[in-house]
This record gives structure tokens, C-alpha cells and sequence, in this order.
């Protein structure tokens, strides 16, 4: 019997070289170890660049821009090249993140009756249109791809969308074949008739090729197990036709947990007829996987502007029945003097006893300010981190409880609450106030050791990220400054976690306060954070610029909290309103100029205020008479004569203008310097006032 040729045409892009591989290495190998009459090509458009790209044997550059919005003048561009450089019945087109059973898909085009077009129909998510979906994949005749090139359809747009309106218009004939699923929880199984599954990550789809054709080990209930080359995996049916996938861990002589891919929690394998057969299999397994008795554990949490929420959670933190515990609070949107009256005298016996760790940092992106409670502490030191939320409710035993649960599970676990509904009477003796629909991860996990390690290398090194991001499907440069919880995520997905829901505390054991606003991710009319400040925080930074500070600011016949921004100075309690320009700020100084009058300089105090430093009315005679002068990089020693100061590498001197006491002002051809006296006879240049346009 003659087989018809299928030509494969796989959608990718210049960034996405590990996913090409992953398919190299997985459905791609079947056509060569089963003698498949497939051919197959990647296909990207041309780079918006000059950068070079390493070549690939089985890559081809089609003429066209690789951004997303043109990606059906890629594929026209694709199926032209075909025409043109292949001989084949039928092309099989899709993405880079999409799994085919190929033999299936053979035996499809040889013994069923011939249709131009075949896919999943699915809906387009817009305007109640209908479209075939292109990501799992379109088997398309010979003679349709000549019709779809000659048509000349639209270069932008979707170009699935596009062949499916251009057929259905026309009354050429096309199958709904949900065969083609665009679920990435329908997969090719034994037990199903699946030939493609879609918006796979690369993990799932080596799990995915390991246990498709496979027949399973034991089954028992509605999970099926598989092993393949020393790995086990096990599939549970979710529903009608949609399945859970996940790989098995040996974790001690009798332990065994299968981390799935859905929302990739973990559970235990409890039933004894599969652990029966696993522990007859050779399966690596961890000498030392758990927790060790009791672990230590660091409870965090940082604190925005919400000082009658962060002094009820900093006692509730210290009064846990759980002793082997530290607590680390990051206080933000307080100025110093606050902290240190208030806060760290409340609380110096804790701070003392090395009980408390509480310390003042201005406001920064959410990963940056996720990672300040724990900054420069020696994580090693402990084994279990719980992160909090200030203005939530937890129970007294709610560590100790929740170290017992972990203390199930392997070490680098950790754990979450995925389901909001679960936060309920029923289960945790208590009651959840409002509605919340931003993801629960970030007040009630719990993250191991290695995944906070992981999380303070990924602030440091951007380019850790982007690795993470591409590794679970994501655009490289996705901004995570702003999504520090999607982050974490995807940590604990690499280490493993298990969703603490699976279990109930008995009594009242936690309250979500949803009646507060996110200090980031608030809306306009309800925010704490000014929109300048959440678009400089987007990205992850260690820019001091896009940091927020609070200062509280001592003049003469006023003393207020300042936010200093951008190089702006606003009233706290009135974020909008611009008072004045930063010109210098230090952890001693501060020197502003003010938009209705001139420039003023101030120094801080032990409290932690920065107090106005008077005008002394010196004259220029009285400035000693060897000052230093740093500006820029540069350092420059003068000598006083009269009113000017000399130095060896100026060719004019210094005209000593006018003396405000901290405040130097001197003149060198037509151009002013203004100079705060930091110390003795050191001076630093501050930035220029801006023009007076700009006020």
C-alpha cells in the first residue's frame, strides 16, 4: 500500500530553540523509529534585528516579520515555500507547543476519505465567531494549500481564523475533527482516540511522549500508571475525554507522590495496590527527603503604609505556639522617625532576644519588596518560610499546624491554597469577608528553602528569569516586577508543592481581609501606590529612581511626611500634589528646591527627622580657609582667598557667590554650583535646580 506523504510546517520563533529541541526529542523521533512518510520543517520570520542565528539543519527564514500580528503572512509564506520545495499530500501545520501523535495522523490521512481541511472547531473568543484552531493543528490537502496561496488572504490578523472564514464562505468542504484538541488536558492516550494536544510546556510534553502509547502498569480507580526508562507516570481522568497528567517521586522504600501538571500540585500515593507495584520497580528515591524534626521556620511579611495592620501581625507573629520560629517584617511607606519611636521601641524586647527581625526599606517593585524581609539573612538557617499578609487573620497554631502538614511532604516542597472556595466555614472553622480575585498565593504559602534561595537569585539576575519564563511557555521578557506570586509559582512548580485544601485544620484557622486594597495591583479610584510609581516598578531593578522613600521633613514653623519619587518630593497625604525637586538625598541629607520659593537644606537627627539647617549668615571670610569640593567623580582641594576659591586644576577660580549656612553657592564662568558642606570642609555638588520653565 502506498502511503500519502504528510509534510509537517511547525510555527516557531528565533528565542524558542529549547522548544524545537524538545519536539526533536520526543513525537519528532516516532517518523524516523516507526517509518513514518513525514517530512518536517521550522519556520520563523525574519528578526526585527541583525543578530545572527545559529543554524539549524531543519530551520528555514521565510521573508517576513516574525512579530506575532504578522504571523499569517508567515504562514502564507510557509505553505508558498512548500508548494514550491516539497512533494507531499497532505500539510500537517502547527505550533512549536503542540504534541501529535503521528502515527495516528497517518493512519488518518491513509483510511479515511479525503477532506480539504480538517481541525478542531472551536470558539474565537471575541464576537461569538467561530474558527478552526490553528495552534492544534490544521491537516490541509495539497489542492486546498494551492487555493489558500492564490486566494492572497490578509498578511495581519489570525490566520487560522482567516482559512476558516475563507472556506466556510466559499462552501469548500472542512471536518470538525476533535481529534485536533486545543486542550492541553486532552492527550494522546492508549485508552483515546487523541491526536494532538495543545499549549503544552516542555515538561509536559516529554511526559506526554513517554506515556502515550504506552500500556499502564496498574490502575487503580481513576489513576493509570506508566514507566518508561526508569521514570514513572501516572494519568487521572479529570472528566468526559480530559485527563491529568503527572510524574511519579519515590521518595523513601514505600513513598511515592506524582507531582501532576495541573496547577502542578502533588499528592500522595495512599492506595496500597500501587505502591505495591511501584516499590517491585528499580525507581531512584532520596535518602533524606523530609523536613527535620522541628524544623525552623521564618515567618515574613512585608508592611505598606498600614500601621494599625502591621502592629496587630507583628504580636500575632510572636505569639505562635510554634517556638522554632523567626519573624522578618519589612516595613515600607513609614518614615524613619515613625519606625523608630513607634516600632522599634514597641517591639525592642523581640528585636533584642533575636526573637524579631524589623527593619525600614523604601517601596520598590513587588519581587524586590517580597524578597526585603529576608535580605542578606542566611537562608540556610531555615527550612520552611511562611509568607503573610499584614492585614489577614490567622490562627495562633496556624504555623504549627501547617509545619505538620509539610512534614508529610519531601523537603523542597512547598504549599499553597489554590481554591478560593475552600476558604470557607466548612473547612477552616472560620469566615472570608468579600471577594478576591487576585491569585491567594501571596498570604497563605509556604515555600521551601530552595525556592527562596531561587526566588533572591532571580532578583539579581535577570537573566535567571528570563530562563524561568521561556522554561513554563512564557515571553521572555515578561515584566515580573509587578508579579512576584507568578514568579513563585512557577518555583514551586520546579521543586514541588502540594495544595494545602486536601486537608482542614478543624478550628477557625484563617480569614482573608478582602475589604483592604492591594497596595500594587489596586484599581485607580482605590490605590495606594500612584500609577508613576507601578510603571517604573513593572520591571525588576535595583535603580534607587523608581523607589519609593518617606521623610519626615522638620522646618522651622512646620514638620510633615514627605514621599520622595523621581526626583520629586509630594505630601504624603496628598500623593498628586508635587511640592517640590530633590536635589540631593542621602541617609544625612536632604536638599530640596521648593516650587514656590528657593532652595533649603536639611540634615537628619537621631529620631530619624530631617531638620531644616539654618541659614548662619556667615560671610565669606569665615569659610575655612582649605575647603575640599566633590563634583561628579572628581575631587578637588581649594584654597580660600577673599570671596574665591583656588585650585591647581581650575583655570579660573571660584567666585564664592552666596553662604547659606549648609548651602554653598559659587560661580565659574557665568556657570553656578551649588554645594552642601557634608561634613567639616567637605563639600558635594547637588544637582541644578531645574529651569525655572519646568516649575
Amino acid at each position: 500500500m502506498m502511503h500519502k506523504k504528510i509534510l509537517l510546517t511547525i510555527a516557531t520563533a528565533r528565542a524558542y530553540r529549547k522548544r524545537r529541541e524538545t519536539l526533536r526529542k520526543t513525537w519528532l523521533r516516532d517518523i524516523r523509529e516507526k517509518n513514518l512518510n513525514v517530512e518536517y520543517v521550522f519556520f520563523y520570520g525574519k528578526p526585527d534585528g541583525d543578530t545572527p542565528m545559529e543554524a539549524e539543519d531543519d530551520l528555514v527564514e521565510v521573508d517576513c516579520s516574525d512579530k506575532y500580528e504578522y504571523l499569517p503572512d508567515k504562514h502564507w509564506r510557509i505553505f508558498r515555500y512548500a508548494l514550491e520545495n516539497k512533494e507531499f499530500d497532505y500539510i500537517f501545520d502547527c505550533d512549536d507547543d503542540t504534541f501529535v501523535d503521528l502515527a495516528r495522523l497517518c493512519r488518518l490521512v491513509d483510511d479515511e476519505e479525503d477532506v480539504g481541511l480538517r481541525g478542531e472547531v472551536i470558539s474565537a473568543g471575541y464576537d461569538n465567531r467561530m474558527t478552526i484552531s490553528g495552534g492544534a493543528g490544521l491537516l490541509i490537502s495539497r489542492k486546498r494549500v494551492k487555493e489558500i496561496v492564490e486566494a492572497h488572504l490578509p498578511v495581519r490578523g489570525c490566520d487560522d481564523l482567516l482559512i476558516y472564514d475563507y472556506c466556510r464562505e466559499r462552501g469548500l468542504d472542512y471536518c470538525d475533527d476533535k481529534r485536533f484538541s486545543h486542550d492541553k488536558f486532552r492527550f494522546p492516550l492508549e485508552s483515546n482516540n487523541v491526536i494532538t494536544s495543545h499549549w503544552l510546556k516542555m515538561p509536559e510534553m516529554e511526559m506526554i511522549y513517554r506515556v502515550y502509547d504506552r500500556e499502564a502498569l496498574v490502575t487503580s480507580g481513576d489513576i493509570s500508571c506508566y514507566v518508561r526508562e526508569g521514570h514513572a507516570y501516572a494519568v487521572r481522568k479529570r472528566n468526559e475525554n480530559r485527563y491529568l497528567l503527572g510524574e511519579i517521586e519515590r521518595k523513601g522504600e514505600r513513598l511515592f507522590f506524582i507531582k501532576w501538571n495541573d496547577k502542578v500540585v502533588s499528592s500522595r500515593i495512599e492506595d496500597e495496590s500501587v505502591i505495591e507495584a511501584l516499590s517491585r520497580l528499580n525507581l531512584d528515591f532520596q535518602a533524606e527527603p523530609f523536613l527535620p524534626e522541628h524544623p525552623r521556620v521564618a515567618i515574613i511579611c512585608c508592611s505598606y503604609n498600614r500601621f494599625e495592620h502591621l502592629v496587630r501581625q507583628l504580636y500575632w507573629a510572636l505569639m505562635q505556639n510554634y517556638e522554632n520560629c523567626r519573624v522578618f517584617f519589612a516595613v515600607k511607606g513609614l518614615d524613619e522617625y515613625q519606625f523608630n519611636v513607634y516600632l522599634l521601641n514597641e517591639f525592642k524586647p523581640f528585636i533584642d532576644s533575636g526573637k524579631l527581625v524589623l527593619r525600614l526599606f523604601p517601596n520598590k517593585n513587588q519581587l524586590s519588596n517580597m524578597i526585603d524581609p529576608i535580605r542578606d539573612v542566611d537562608l540556610d538557617e531555615f527550612d520552611l518560610f511562611v509568607k503573610i499578609d499584614d492585614d489577614d487573620f490567622y490562627s495562633l497554631s496556624y504555623v504549627g499546624d501547617c509545619v505538620k502538614l509539610h512534614e508529610k511532604y519531601p523537603a523542597d516542597y512547598s504549599s499553597v491554597v489554590y481554591s478560593r472556595n475552600s476558604l470557607t466555614k466548612t473547612d477552616y472553622g472560620g469566615l472570608v469577608t468579600g471577594s478576591h480575585n487576585s491569585n491567594v498565593i501571596g498570604n497563605v504559602s509556604i515555600f521551601s528553602k530552595a525556592v527562596m534561595k531561587e526566588l533572591a537569585d532571580c532578583e539579581k539576575d535577570s537573566e535567571k528569569l528570563s530562563e524561568l519564563a521561556q522554561e513554563y511557555g512564557l515571553d521572555s521578557g515578561v515584566k515580573f516586577g509587578q508579579n512576584e506570586d507568578q514568579v513563585l509559582d512557577m518555583l514551586m512548580q520546579r521543586h514541588g508543592l502540594f495544595d494545602r485544601n486536601e486537608s482542614s485544620f478543624g478550628n477557625f484557622h484563617l480569614l482573608i481581609n478582602a475589604s483592604t486594597i492591594s497596595m500594587m495591583r489596586s484599581s485607580e479610584h482605590k490605590a495606594y501606590l500612584s500609577e508613576r510609581f507601578k510603571l517604573c516598578n513593572y520591571t525588576i531593578s535595583d535603580d534607587e529612581a523608581c523607589w519609593e522613600y518617606v521623610v519626615r521633613m522638620k522646618h522651622p514653623i512646620w514638620e510633615r511626611s514627605y514621599i520622595l519619587f523621581g526626583g520629586n518630593g509630594y505630601l504624603l497625604n496628598e500623593p498628586e500634589t508635587r511640592h517640590f525637586h530633590v536635589l540631593y538625598f542621602d541617609n544625612e541629607f536632604l536638599v530640596v528646591k521648593w516650587l514656590s520659593y528657593g532652595v533649603e537644606a536639611f540634615g537628619k537627627d537621631e529620631s530619624g527627622k530631617f531638620v531644616f539647617l539654618e541659614c548662619n549668615g556667615r560671610e565669606p571670610e569665615e569659610i575655612p580657609k582649605e575647603v575640599s569640593l566633590r563634583i561628579g567623580n572628581f575631587l578637588f582641594k581649594c584654597q580660600r582667598r577673599g570671596n574665591r576659591l583656588f585650585c591647581d586644576n581650575f583655570v579660573k577660580p571660584f567666585v564664592i557667590k552666596r553662604d547659606g549656612g549648609a548651602l554653598l553657592t559659587c560661580v565659574m564662568d557665568a556657570r553656578e554650583y551649588l554645594l552642601l558642606n557634608i561634613r567639616d570642609t567637605m563639600y558635594v555638588h547637588v544637582q541644578d535646580p531645574p529651569p525655572s520653565s519646568s516649575v
